[in-house]
């Protein structure tokens, strides 16, 4: 492999670890009830939770690609920025599309199981989403190495 094709798997690690954390992020903002306390959940609220770091990302990897003169042909960073949008969606979206589940209290004695438990609800991710965007992040990155001919290659 040569230096050029190192610093690319370089930035290729970087942004995929940058995304991971960002859908963290997002996932904690989105889990944070004392957050809408202070601002309201609404559509736009949760439009730019999910585009702030998006854009950050994009500048992120036009940034890297410059510093390290890496950049490659325009569709090749296009592939590559959505293989990063879907680890960030892989993600976040799990936690923003969770359903609501009711689960009886643990700490609940014989007594008050027979006159009713408190109730206490969770959120349960939808990991359909970690599965769609994953697997669709795990093809463009596959495609990316492949067209830039670091996956596939023979030596010898």
């Amino acid at each position: 492999m040569t230096r050029r094709e190192e610093k690319f798997v370089q930035r290729i690690f970087v942004l995929v670890l940058t995304a991971l954390v960002s859908g963290l992020a997002v996932a904690v903002v989105f889990e944070a009830d004392e957050l809408s306390k202070v601002l309201p959940r609404t559509a736009l609220r949760d439009a730019l939770t999910f585009l702030a770091p998006i854009s950050a990302l994009a500048a992120l990897q036009y940034t890297l690609a410059i510093k390290s003169f890496g950049t490659r042909s325009a569709w090749t960073e296009f592939m590559l920025f959505m293989t990063v949008v879907c680890v960030f969606l892989a993600v976040a979206t799990s936690v923003y599309f969770a359903k609501e589940v009711t689960v009886e209290s643990e700490d609940c004695s014989f007594f008050q199981r027979v006159w009713g438990c408190g109730e206490t609800r969770h959120s349960q991710p939808n990991y359909w989403w970690v599965g769609i965007f994953g697997t669709g992040g795990a093809l463009l990155l596959a495609s990316v190495l492949v067209r830039e001919h670091i996956l596939g290659r023979r030596t010898g």
